[in-house]
């Protein structure tokens, strides 16, 4: 944990003008302001200020305000742990030596310095072997040299090459092993295959990906394994230059499926293309693309595989609120080989007319079915209501209009078929306006349940308190299977006759153990919680008032239970049952 004095230091050390003008131009407003457009939200006239005296920032358009720490967080989408690394480094400050934190840095350093220096043989052993198959194979795909520098692109000339160079240039066999560059058994991971440096946001070397040149070299595409630095699911290629422009620059990111798709379109001077690391796209990864742009264009290959993908895509995509598009190729071809077949300004055609999400989900359903018969408008209607359930009411409006539109059904039976169908699931959200506003205070309800939960059981991670109770907590007060797993672990550990010590690494370590990314998410949030210095006092208020909210959520949801249980056919005796208990309920929230 960062003290409270480090952090203080910290700011005393920046300016907070140097960091922002980073981002946006700024121009001087009077003695100690600074102002310009607001990097948060898009606006024609100046609303954000920056205070230089206080060291802080506000804009009175959107209301977003804070300090360099909190400014980082939102535009870098940092945790607050992430932003004190960032900025310590940028300004060489040391960092204190909690947790053995030191020796993890120098650890995390030197696996950083290893990829770089592998990325660096990989890349010699391309360019001064023109002769060779990996070189000839990428200028027979029209990757000139000055593109194979620009991404630094390399080749592995055996098992035992890349070791020998690291091991002359003093790294050992352990480090080469963690930073995932060779097996134990066989030498060097991407022996024999073309090298793409997988990259990070702060232009880090990370990982590598290689690809297969010859025919009987199996599989196709290979990436490091998950490690230390690399994990596949948080990671996207060609993110560092994404990020080098900025969001302002950025007017839409196209998602490609591969690295090999950016390269290739980058020789057509499309520049603004990142991929995943041949794996469906995550949250994490599409909050990424958020950062750098509100818009996005999903190119993939238009084969069935890549239509599959593309579904899967859109959806992530738009949880993260991004303007979603799907570029649709024929015959099945990747970007590359559309290009070549018709030219960039077909390509760029096909940018202009590609298809928003919801038409482009009708279309596929459209694709599936005849509707030049009755019986295939049907099936088409009944299968694109599906797509409803995840849309605003606006958006379900203009959607119920295009599928009239296809199959002749008038609006109110699609609407009575779609109520028909989201009943059984339990899922129907109405488009009258007294149900949307229940649908707004649900929202708004599940989201106080959320954070409320994440407060109490926050504070179990902090040091000497003795007034949290886990036993005093029902595992009934969380409706979220993350909070879940916090509770069971909590009440796990501290009922253990051994006394074991509350660890938040243990929350990662679980996260990891059953692939639970959101639990990973909240970890990161409690830690933040517990990094703000608060006096013991608010803590516990905190805690209790975070409680109380539960509890009377818990109750509250039991008396609606009894409620619709008595309006079923029961028993005069069921009856007098459920009226008691009712009132016991209600007993327990005044």
């Amino acid at each position: 944990m960062f003290s409270k004095s480090w952090v203080d230091d910290l700011k005393n050390q920046i300016n907070i003008v140097d960091i922002v003008k980073g981002y946006v131009n700024l121009r001087r407003d009077g003695s100690d302001r600074f102002e310009a457009c607001c990097p948060f939200h898009s606006e024609k006239t100046p609303s954000f200020k920056i205070f230089v005296k206080d060291q802080n920032y506000h804009c009175f358009g959107c209301g977003k305000g804070g300090d360099v720490i909190t400014f980082i967080m939102e535009k870098e989408n940092f945790t607050y742990v992430e932003a004190l690394k960032y900025l310590a480094e940028k300004y060489n400050i040391p960092l204190p030596k909690i947790n053995s934190m030191s020796n993890d840095t120098s650890e995390y350093s030197k696996l950083y310095e290893i990829n770089k220096e592998a990325a660096r043989f990989y890349s010699n052993n391309l360019l001064k072997n023109k002769d060779g198959l990996a070189y000839k194979y990428l200028i027979s795909r029209g990757i000139n040299e000055p593109l194979m520098i620009k991404f630094g692109l390399g080749y592995s000339p055996g098992y035992e090459d890349l070791r020998n160079y690291l091991e002359s240039k003093g790294y050992s066999n352990e480090s080469m092993i963690k930073a995932g560059l060779l097996n134990q058994k066989f030498g060097d991971m991407f022996a024999f295959r073309l090298i793409i440096p997988i990259i990070d946001y702060r232009s880090r070397v990370i990982g590598f990906g290689g690809r297969a040149i010859r025919d009987d070299h199996q599989p196709k595409y290979k990436n490091s394994n998950n490690n230390f630095l690399f994990n596949k699911s948080k990671t996207l290629y060609n993110i560092n230059s994404i990020r080098k422009k900025g969001k302002k620059e950025n007017d839409f990111i196209i998602l490609v499926e591969g690295y090999m798709d950016v390269i290739s379109l980058a020789k057509h001077n499309i520049l603004n293309c990142v991929a995943s690391m041949g794996t469906a796209l995550t949250l994490e990864q599409s909050k990424q693309i958020k950062k750098y742009s509100d818009k996005v264009y999903v190119c993939f290959d238009g084969d069935n595989a890549g239509q599959n993908a593309a579904l899967s895509a859109i959806d992530i995509l738009k949880q993260s609120g991004l303007e979603v598009f799907v570029i649709s190729l024929p015959d099945g071809k990747d970007p590359d080989e559309h290009i070549s077949s018709f030219g960039v300004d077909a390509f760029n055609k096909a940018i202009k007319n590609a298809d928003a999400l919801i038409n482009y989900k009708l279309r596929i359903i459209k694709n599936k079915h005849n509707i030049e018969t009755s019986y295939g408008k049907e099936m088409f209607a009944k299968e694109a209501i599906k797509i409803l359930e995840n849309l605003n009411p606006i958006e379900q409006e203009s959607a119920v209009k295009q599928i009239s539109e296809i199959s002749q059904f008038s609006t109110k039976a699609i609407f009575a078929t779609f109520e028909e169908y989201a009943n059984k699931e339990n899922v129907f959200k109405n488009n009258t306006q007294n149900t949307n506003q229940t649908i707004v205070k649900d929202k708004e309800e599940n989201k106080q349940l959320y954070e409320a939960s994440i407060l109490v059981l926050s504070k179990f991670f902090l040091n000497n308190i003795d007034f949290a109770d886990i036993n005093a907590i029902k595992k009934e007060y969380f409706n979220d299977i993350n909070l879940i797993e916090i509770f069971e672990y909590l009440k796990k550990v501290l009922n253990d006759e051994e006394k074991r010590e509350i660890r938040i690494n243990d929350i990662f370590q679980i996260s990891r153990d059953k692939n639970l990314p959101k639990l990973h998410e909240i970890a990161n949030s409690i830690n933040e919680l517990n990094q703000k210095s608060l006096d013991l006092n608010v803590i516990k208020q905190q805690y209790h008032e975070g409680l109380k909210f539960l509890e009377k959520n818990y109750y509250l949801g039991l008396i609606d239970f009894y409620k619709n249980e008595l309006k079923l056919n029961k028993t005069p005796a069921e009856k007098e049952k459920l009226e008691k208990l009712i009132k016991e309920a209600i007993q327990k929230i005044r």
